[in-house]
């Protein structure tokens, strides 16, 4: 299979899972699963066989992941931990490292009954993005499709909270003048406090399975 121009081969075990992908300068990816079939490792390997990167995942008895260990040659460098709500929603992550430059994290995100989520708080940046959805606002948003319409991100670590920036998300004509009906954002346009006025676009085109087919970025 010819994958961006790059050649990958492909192994699979008996019950059809992938167990290794071989790409044309020489690196391997190997896939290990446990009995239910969750993938359990991912490990990257150079032409010479050295640890790249190494994946290990362990889960709960609801098959959701509650630990991604991180590893390379020169072993692990960090572990992610995951918590769920009785629904199965994710309602923390954190991020621990122990060597390497790569960043730690601890997040917490609320929902609303619908499973939506309305907020996510970033401890370690001081940081809390509240999500407002058309059903939120029917005043504004008339469609009452449960969209998603825009997010605002508030630095929380002075006295008082202070807006940092302002992203609004658009479902309109795409970049070709196409009406996508899925309910995927064709545009995504952010303000920040700090440049008011100022604002960046990302512009989306979708094929029919609805996958990511053209990306623009600017301003406007």
């Amino acid at each position: 299979m010819t994958l961006n121009g790059v050649m990958e081969t492909y192994d699979y075990d008996d019950r059809g899972l992938v167990t290794e992908a071989t790409l044309g300068n020489g690196a391997v990816i190997e896939y290990e699963y446990d009995d239910d079939q969750r993938v359990i490792r991912i490990e990257h390997l150079d032409e010479a066989e050295d640890t790249i990167l190494k994946l290990e995942y362990d889960y709960n008895d609801r098959d959701l992941p509650v630990t991604l260990t991180e590893s390379d040659a020169g072993g692990m460098f960090a572990e992610t931990a995951f918590t769920y709500d009785d629904r199965g929603r994710l309602i923390h992550e954190e991020r621990m490292v122990s060597s390497g430059p790569s960043p730690e994290y601890d997040l917490a995100y609320e929902y609303d009954q619908a499973g939506n989520r309305l907020m996510k708080i970033d401890a370690i940046n001081e940081l809390e993005t509240a999500y407002v959805y058309d059903i939120d606002d029917p005043e504004a948003f008339a469609s009452g499709n449960n969209m998603l319409e825009y997010t605002t991100v508030w630095d929380v670590g002075g006295q008082s909270s202070v807006l940092v920036s302002t992203t609004w998300y658009d479902y309109g004509d795409d970049a070709l003048g196409q009406s996508d009906r899925n309910g995927n954002p064709t545009r995504i346009v952010t303000e920040t406090a700090a440049d008011p006025g100022v604002y960046s676009a990302t512009r989306f085109v979708y094929d029919k399975a609805q996958r990511v087919w053209l990306k623009r970025s600017g301003c406007g």
